[in-house]
């Protein structure tokens, strides 16, 4: 084990998971590579999906609409920004997403005979992740198809994980009820009604909605454009449900827990529903052609003509969705 500190990022390396990696990537080369091969086409997807979103969310921040991609960072709200995780669980879900990210990199250069310098653990101020450091000399000598494979894999990594906890999600979700007694949903952010932040929705059209699954029946029931009466722990107010039908509300459900179970599995459940988001989010946004991230060298390795044209693209379309609503 090494310890490295380069202010702000401390970094403890490790050697001996990297030995559990090669062996493992060798021994399954064969699968792993058909992964590989699943993994690329996935990531040319995802790098279409990722350039969709990014190019509507321009078009509706231009349009005066909020903003539906923004920074992350545990435990602060930054303003302007769609997007809030609680510190720990936050924390935890990130460590998760880094693992298997990068842990999917070291694996697929190990099925193709590259072994990877080492693996670390490293926190960015407070912000942990994780790291593979791959030997690019032995990379840059691989072919383009092998290089596409190792590319893609750290983002097919972030979409496995982000399966495995959405599995997870419907046990924790189901001991979560029955160990306690929904109190009603409180508000995180509105861009449609007149909303405060932390006031608790109780019913809408006099239909209690105390949780989740209660206002999706009741939502479920009404035409979209519809005038709804919400009644909340301060006040009742009158407004109308958006043209998809929704409050147009970020929404957290409030929990009264029955026993210790309630709130070891509701914690969980936290964990597991911040890592699924997180993971199919940075997942496809790590697919983006920019040189800094997989996408970019993944389209690199196709086009090298076209990266600069495309690279560029992304970046203005990520900058308009990070910072066009300060603007537009």
């Amino acid at each position: 084990m090494e310890f490295d500190l380069k202010f702000p990022m401390f970094m403890l390396k490790f050697e001996k998971p990297v030995e559990y990696m090669y062996r493992f990537g060798k021994k399954y080369s064969k699968p792993l590579k058909v992964l590989g091969n699943i993994s690329v086409l996935v990531g040319i997807f995802g790098m279409l999906i990722a350039g969709a979103l990014l190019a509507k969310g321009s078009i509706d921040i231009i349009n005066g609409g909020p903003a539906s991609v923004g920074l992350v960072i545990p435990g602060v709200r930054i303003p302007g920004s769609p997007v809030y995780i609680p510190l720990v669980e936050g924390l935890i879900a990130i460590l998760l997403l880094a693992v298997f990210h990068e842990g999917m990199h070291g694996i697929m250069a190990a099925a193709h005979g590259i072994k990877s310098k080492y693996t670390a653990l490293i926190l960015f101020l407070f912000i942990p992740a994780a790291g593979v450091e791959i030997d690019e000399e032995k990379l840059a000598k691989t072919s383009k198809l092998a290089k596409l494979r190792i590319f893609a894999a750290g983002s097919m990594g972030n979409f496995i994980l982000a399966i495995l906890v959405l599995g997870l999600l419907f046990p924790t979700g189901y001991v979560v009820q029955q160990n306690s007694e929904d109190l009603g949903l409180k508000v995180l952010n509105s861009t449609n009604m007149p909303f405060e932040v932390d006031e608790v929705i109780l019913s809408i059209n006099n239909q209690e909605t105390r949780s989740i699954i209660q206002l999706r029946e009741v939502l479920g029931g009404l035409e979209p454009g519809s005038e709804v009466v919400v009644k909340t722990d301060r006040r009742e107010l009158s407004g109308n449900l958006e043209d998809d039908g929704k409050l147009g509300i970020y929404l957290e459900p409030l929990f009264e827990f029955t026993s210790i179970w309630g709130k070891i599995f509701a914690f969980i459940g936290k964990v597991l529903a911040i890592s699924f988001s997180l993971n199919i989010g940075v997942g496809l946004m790590n697919l983006l052609p920019l040189g800094i991230l997989d996408g970019g060298r993944m389209f690199s390795e196709m086009s090298k003509k076209l990266y600069p044209t495309a690279s560029t693209v992304a970046l203005f379309l990520l900058l308009m969705n990070l910072f066009g609503s300060y603007v537009f």
